[in-house]
Order: C-alpha cells, then sequence, then structure tokens
C-alpha cells in the first residue's frame, strides 16, 4: 500500500501506512520534518467493540487483512473522543454507533446515521464526539455513505462561500505546442515564431476554459495551423493581434474527446 496524503481544510495534513502500520499527522505541512507527530495504526480483521482505553490518545483502526466485512462500534460518546478510520483491504469497513448515538458526516447531505461504511482502499475518515453526536472532521474519499447518502463534496450542489482558483498552466513554446488538458483548465503560451497548435492530449467532454496566446517583444507572430480537433466560429481561424507582448484570448468548450470548439474573444495589448 502506498502512502496517503489527506489534507484538510484546517491546513492539517495526514499521511497514512498501512504497511508500516503508522499515520503521520503534520499540523504545518510547510516544514514537515520538523511538525510531525506519529500515531499507531491497529488492525482490525473481525468485529471489534472499541473500548474507553481504544480513545486514549489519537487511535486509527483499518481492516488490514480482512477476508470479509469488518464492523467496528463505537464506544459511548465522550467530550473530545476522536478516533480515525483507514480502509486498507478491499473489503467493507463498517463505523457504527453505539445505541442510539449517531455520525453526521455532512450536515448538507443527508441526516445524522447510526452507521457510515466504504470498502474502497485508500478512504480515511476521522470521527469527533462534539457532545452530541459523532462528527466527521477529516475525510478523504467520495465513497463513505450510510446505506442512503454517499458522502461526495463534489458529488452534489455546492455554494461557494470563497472564491475558487484555477492555476494557469503555462504551455511550452516551439514549433509545434502541445497541451496537455489533464493539467488544467486554462492556458497560456508565449509564441515567438509561426506556431501549429497541435490537437491537446487527454480532452474530456463538458471541459472549458481560456487559453491566452502572447506575443513576444517582437510580435507578429502566428498560430499558422491548428489541430483538426479545435473547431472554429464560422469555420474561421482566429486572426491574432501582430502588436509586441499583447494577449490574445480565446475561450474553448469540450463537446467531446474529439470536437473542441473554440472561440477568439479578442486582443489585450
Amino acid at each position: 500500500m502506498a502512502r496517503l496524503g489527506i489534507l484538510d481544510s484546517t491546513g492539517y495534513a495526514a499521511f497514512v501506512d498501512a504497511e508500516a502500520n503508522f499515520i503521520e499527522v503534520y499540523s504545518d505541512i510547510s516544514n514537515l520534518s520538523a511538525s510531525g507527530i506519529a500515531y499507531a495504526v491497529t488492525p482490525k480483521t473481525t468485529a471489534y467493540q472499541l473500548l474507553a482505553a481504544d480513545m486514549a490518545g489519537h487511535k486509527v483502526f483499518t481492516n488490514t487483512g480482512a477476508s470479509g466485512s469488518v464492523t467496528i462500534t463505537l464506544p459511548a460518546g465522550v467530550a473530545n473522543y476522536k478516533v480515525g478510520f483507514y480502509v486498507d483491504a478491499a473489503q467493507t469497513l463498517k463505523i457504527a454507533a453505539a445505541a442510539t448515538e449517531k455520525i453526521r458526516v455532512l450536515a448538507s447531505l443527508g441526516s445524522a446515521a447510526g452507521y457510515i461504511q466504504s470498502s474502497t482502499e485508500g478512504d480515511y475518515i476521522e470521527l469527533l464526539w462534539n457532545g452530541t453526536e459523532w462528527s466527521c472532521i477529516l475525510m478523504h474519499g467520495d465513497n463513505w455513505t450510510d446505506g442512503t447518502s454517499t458522502f461526495n463534496y463534489l458529488n452534489t450542489a455546492n455554494v461557494w462561500v470563497k472564491s475558487q482558483k484555477a492555476t494557469i498552466q503555462t504551455l511550452t513554446d516551439g514549433a509545434s505546442i502541445a497541451w496537455n488538458m489533464a493539467l488544467g483548465n486554462d492556458a497560456k503560451v508565449t509564441i515567438a515564431g509561426a506556431r501549429t497548435l497541435v490537437n491537446p492530449s487527454n480532452p474530456v467532454a463538458g471541459q472549458s476554459g481560456y487559453l491566452y496566446i502572447v506575443q513576444d517583444g517582437t510580435g507578429s507572430r502566428t498560430i499558422g495551423t491548428w489541430g483538426n480537433q479545435y473547431f472554429h466560429k464560422d469555420g474561421t481561424e482566429p486572426v491574432l493581434s501582430t502588436a509586441a507582448s499583447a494577449i490574445d484570448v480565446l475561450t474553448y468548450h469540450c463537446y467531446s474527446s474529439t470536437v473542441i470548439n473554440i472561440t477568439h474573444l479578442g486582443v489585450y495589448s
């Protein structure tokens, strides 16, 4: 099992390595060697009832080596009880709450449930007793479910309350310009001669973004040839600005993996 990296919204990072039997948690990911703390991992291959003693410190339980489903039952909640679970075998790891207690993964998805589970290797979840119920404070993977809802932040409608930013990929200039669309939605390239923009690699239907074509300090550079997967408005290839350092802005949308509609918005200089 390769080491798995997890980063939560508070800036904490966790690295899980079940074979080496440890988890490292870092509060400052810019200085990992100085801030690392190691926690023991306990594998369970059969059903297990967590005890109060299991809540001492920070414990993580896995299903490493399990040949079937494993149910781990949480103890009755006590303030600040915290525990993590990591799916290390392709078997169901079920986390059950005690008695009438509940587990809440996402406030925006479904109600609190009596259990959650996943059978996807690499999934990780960390629960904290908040005085009322077990609350998810860290989650990796899109496959945790309570049998009704699958808890996936990106598989449901979301309202973003902060700005979301995309990295603009810098393409390498050359006689033929390559563009790997898997590396980002937006791209830019500064051209220093007559160029060919070859068909991109890894386009996916529904992907869209911007392409910025920048003239070098001399100007009058061109994209003389476009790959045959680029389709232009009215069938006319764009005419780029000739001014030095001018920026032509184009928008694109992938209708399919082989049909990329691209439109010249204009020049900024």
